[in-house]
């Protein structure tokens, strides 16, 4: 799961490009793609992330908008939407009850920028936080 922000800036592309990763977890009994989770209450997504080009990719999009990308035409990613809303907002809590319900997904990770992981934390949805912090060069 990845906030539209995120998604926008690193250009999120296939999540499992080598082909060899994709065979092992057709070996476990896993689908080939994970399935990729971007959230955006606004649902402002450029069409041209190549990751919603990718005729293999499985893509849910969380959001409060009523509103869905334009279609890309034949050849582009498999599409699917939550839409979950409280009081004008997004209702992260009720959209991961449907992520499970209707995706059977047990674990998810989240690679949210800020936004999105602040509104986890609030909403009391996380259960273990991994942090990565980067030293500037020249900084103690």
């Amino acid at each position: 799961m990845a906030g539209a922000g995120t998604v926008r800036v690193e250009r999120y592309s296939r999540l499992i490009p080598d082909e060899t990763r994709r065979r092992r977890r057709r070996e476990r009994g896993l689908s080939e793609e994970p399935l990729a989770c971007i959230v955006s209450g606004r649902l402002s997504l450029p069409v041209d992330i190549p990751l919603l080009a990718e005729p293999a990719a499985r893509v849910v999009l969380v959001t409060s908008s009523a509103a869905s990308l334009p279609q890309g035409g034949a050849g582009g990613a498999d599409i699917d939407y939550i839409r979950s809303r409280h009081d004008g907002a997004l209702d992260l809590t009720a959209a991961l009850t449907e992520l499970h319900d209707r995706f059977k997904v047990r674990t998810l990770l989240c690679e949210g920028g800020p936004h999105l992981n602040t509104h986890l934390l609030a909403a009391g949805l996380v259960d273990e936080l991994f942090l990565t912090v980067v030293a500037q060069a020249g900084r103690r």
